[in-house]
């Protein structure tokens, strides 16, 4: 009987290991700035894990990372950032709601009802709102805002991206550890 609970042990310690949590990656692009700023969008690449897309929202919480690109205008500059910069947030103006993105061909519109694109993504002079679509770079005082007759669209782009540890692989590694650490008194008693 013992054996066939280690047995056991094993199996399922290498069934979690070979078995990890996958990321995802989908786009996302602002389009049709007011034109009397000259246009202007902002694209960018937000990450989870598939787990977290199950319901069609990927919510703020769940992003593993992102990545932002304003084009600039003529009222505010061009810039990037990122979550891999060192003073990246993000800020959640109402943490009662659950903010996120629609993914997976449900649309994607801003403004919505229940707030979802709500979250102020940051880092050092930039900042993005993408509830009200408010472009600042603090540093040079410069401003844009809102979409005119634009657009909101999220596209996957690779659910395989990259395999991600999830408890299940740390739970296995102890389960194969444990059932090794098992076998090898046993060998030691037997001697």
């Amino acid at each position: 009987m013992k054996r066939f609970a280690l047995a056991a042990t094993a199996a399922l310690g290498l069934t979690a290991l070979a078995t990890p949590a996958r990321a995802a990656s989908w786009t996302v692009d602002y389009t049709g700035w007011w034109e009397n700023d000259g246009g202007g969008a902002i694209s960018g690449t937000i990450s989870a894990d598939d787990a977290a897309a199950q319901d069609g929202i990927i919510s703020l919480d769940e992003l593993t990372s992102w990545a932002w690109d304003w084009s600039g205008n003529s009222a505010a500059s061009a810039f990037s950032f990122s979550s891999d910069d060192p003073a990246a947030e993000i800020q959640i103006v109402d943490p009662t709601l659950d903010n996120g993105f629609y993914i997976n061909g449900t649309p994607n519109q801003p403004l919505l009802a229940d707030d979802l694109d709500q979250g102020v993504f940051a880092a050092d002079e930039f900042s993005l709102d993408l509830e009200f679509l408010f472009v600042d770079n603090f540093e040079t005082g410069e401003f844009s805002e809102g979409l005119s007759q634009g657009a909101v669209s999220v596209a996957e782009v690779d659910t395989d991206a990259e395999s991600v540890p999830e408890p299940a692989m740390i739970l296995g590694l102890f389960a194969l550890t444990g059932a090794g650490a098992t076998t090898l008194r046993r060998q030691q008693q037997d001697v």
